[in-house]
């Protein structure tokens, strides 16, 4: 980050903390903040700005930080599973659909050959289950 990027943060920062001493409105984070910890390692915080009265009859503001990083890497894991269950049912479904067309056809097939009624109503069966 470059020094103009700093400031730029810092002011907005600033700005933040006087608006919410100007006007009382607390303010909070949207998203969790990510700190990359030395071990390559990811904390994830929210915080806020709340004004407070002062034992002098003054106003001042307060920040509070709170590490979520257990929430947001349960959140990424259940992403991630939920993504892999879709894929597993995509790809199941391609492969069931595949299967059934040799069996539809053959099914079709012994409809038009001539046999007993067992032999259609077993047919009809086979039809009926293959396609649903």
């Amino acid at each position: 980050m470059t020094g103009a990027d700093a400031d730029a943060k810092f002011d907005a920062l600033i700005a933040l903390f006087r608006h919410t001493l100007r006007t009382g409105e607390p303010y909070r984070t949207q998203e969790p903040i990510e700190l990359r910890r030395g071990d390559a390692a990811s904390a994830y915080y929210e915080w806020q700005i709340s004004r407070i009265a002062l034992g002098d009859g003054g106003l001042g503001v307060v920040c509070y930080f709170r590490d979520v990083s257990a929430h947001v890497e349960a959140r990424l894991a259940l992403e991630t599973a939920d993504m892999q269950k879709n894929q597993f049912l995509a790809m199941l479904a391609h492969e069931l659909r595949n299967p059934l067309a040799p069996i539809r056809n053959a099914a079709e097939l012994l409809s038009r050959t001539p046999g007993d009624s067992r032999t259609h109503a077993l047919t009809e069966m086979v039809r009926r289950r293959s396609v649903s």
